[in-house]
């Protein structure tokens, strides 16, 4: 890859005499460059070249992997239709929430909602409006929520929510707040969508540790 001219003449007139670009393609095409500076004219040569040459292809190469890996982990992590925390890992920060409880001598509540009527919403307006009802409820209890809440999507139509509470009062008014939520009314592609939720709470340490 040539370098460009401004930057040979930039370099010039700093006072150095030769500069090589390692380009970083990680998939084909260049997402940044490392740039090497020598006050030594010719100073790369072409043994040089083709040694930096391989270490950009290294480099492009360790960059893709990292990114496939974050990739792959947020695929294990995150349920792909609603960008939310999956099961797995709803269980995981739920560990930390009970962690915290003990040391902050506070309840931990775990709240599991059924969107009722959804398996209409599939048979009458099709998968695809059904999936877009998932994601509005997602991005309605992410925004509708305390930032803190631990909510996941954990199975079809299924959503579950955590967090500490100090009383049954703060309970009751997250209860009827994930419930405005759902039920508000939707409209999507011409249709004026009405959801119902069942819900399940159970409390620590009250239900259990």
């Amino acid at each position: 890859d040539g370098v460009d001219s401004a930057d040979s003449m930039d370099a010039h007139n700093r006072g150095f005499g030769a500069l090589a670009v390692v380009p970083l393609k990680p998939w084909g095409q260049v997402e940044g460059v490392i740039t090497l500076y020598t006050t030594d004219e010719g100073f790369f040569d072409d043994n040089d070249v083709s040694l930096l040459s391989g270490l950009s292809q290294d480099l492009s190469f360790a960059l893709r992997a990292f990114e496939q890996q974050d990739r792959a982990n947020h695929l294990y992590y995150y349920d792909v239709l609603t960008g939310l925390p999956n099961f797995p890992f709803f269980l995981d920060r739920l560990t930390q929430v009970i962690n915290s409880a003990h040391s902050r001598e506070l309840g931990v509540f775990v709240l599991v909602a059924n969107l009722g009527h959804f398996k209409h919403v599939n048979e009458v307006c099709g998968r695809q409006v059904g999936d877009q009802v998932l994601g509005i409820i997602a991005q309605r209890l992410r925004i509708g929520l305390p930032e803190q809440a631990n909510i996941a999507r954990v199975a079809g139509d299924s959503f579950a929510i955590s967090d500490l509470y100090s009383d049954n009062a703060d309970l009751t008014l997250l209860i009827d707040r994930v419930t405005e939520i759902i039920e508000e009314p939707l409209r999507l592609d011409g249709h004026t969508l009405q959801l119902s939720v069942r819900m399940g709470c159970a409390t620590s340490p009250e239900d259990g540790e």
